[in-house]
């Protein structure tokens, strides 16, 4: 998980929706250092996440506590 700056609620004014049985969120699509992707955003504990997919973290060779290079944008498909 990596914690957003932002509500993405207020910034791109679109509600979360459903996104499986018991979660609301945000689809996103994007990329990380370079590597794109598909994920979720959600809020967990007030504050915002992108759940990012282990094998994202080895295609784009994160280390934990890493700085990242992140382009977001909300998946409307």
């Amino acid at each position: 998980m990596l914690p957003l700056p932002f509500d993405p609620i207020s910034q791109w004014s679109t509600p979360a929706r459903p996104l499986w049985r018991c979660g609301h969120g945000h689809r996103v699509r994007g990329s990380l250092n370079g590597k794109t992707f598909s994920a979720s955003v959600v809020e967990r504990a007030g504050s915002f996440w992108l759940l990012l997919e282990d094998s994202l973290a080895t295609t784009a060779e994160l280390a934990a506590g890493q700085s990242v290079d992140v382009l977001l944008e909300p998946d409307d498909a």
